[in-house]
């Protein structure tokens, strides 16, 4: 009876450890897609803010650079209590810094068409991670930043495609 019962006890500690691995693989995917979000926007806004020819594309470069900026403070505040917090990324991958790169070499002709292409495909990137992360993640205080983040890339996807329209 009593094997029954360690065999049990370890069964049931074995199923809850199970989930809690996909759950903390899940978190760190959003903490690094997230990260990395963050971290595009403001480079590409500093390099808009240099190169575009528009008033509205250097007005939404600037609310990039602030607002991710304090979208990544707010996601190291989450973090700073959360129970086993991943890494924030602090380089971008290849993929971002080849489309950083791409922007720095368009042609002054081109460039705010691209920034505002590019913008529109990270903000439809960026609202789904975070609506996903919002409904499905599994750390409290990170899908409560996921939510409270929400609004503002939700404007910032209007904004630019609406920019989109405009051009």
């Amino acid at each position: 009876m009593k094997a029954f019962l360690f065999l049990a006890a370890g069964l049931a500690l074995t199923a809850f450890a199970l989930p809690a691995q996909a759950q903390s693989d899940d978190t760190k995917t959003f903490v690094e897609k997230a990260g990395l979000s963050n971290l595009y926007e403001i480079r590409a806004g500093e390099i808009a803010l240099g190169r575009t020819r528009r008033d509205d594309v250097r007005q939404f470069a600037q609310m990039m650079i602030d607002e991710h900026t304090k979208a990544g403070n707010d996601l190291k505040k989450a973090l700073a209590i959360s129970p086993q917090p991943p890494d924030v990324p602090e380089v971008l991958d290849n993929d971002r810094q080849e489309k950083i790169n791409d922007l720095r070499k368009a042609d002054t002709e081109d460039f705010d068409k691209e920034y505002i292409a590019a913008q529109t495909d990270a903000h439809e990137e960026a609202v789904s991670l975070f609506e996903d992360y919002a409904e499905n993640g599994d750390d409290p205080a990170l899908r409560e930043f996921a939510a409270n983040t929400l609004p503002a890339l939700r404007q910032h996807e209007r904004r630019i495609k609406k920019m989109a329209k405009s051009d």
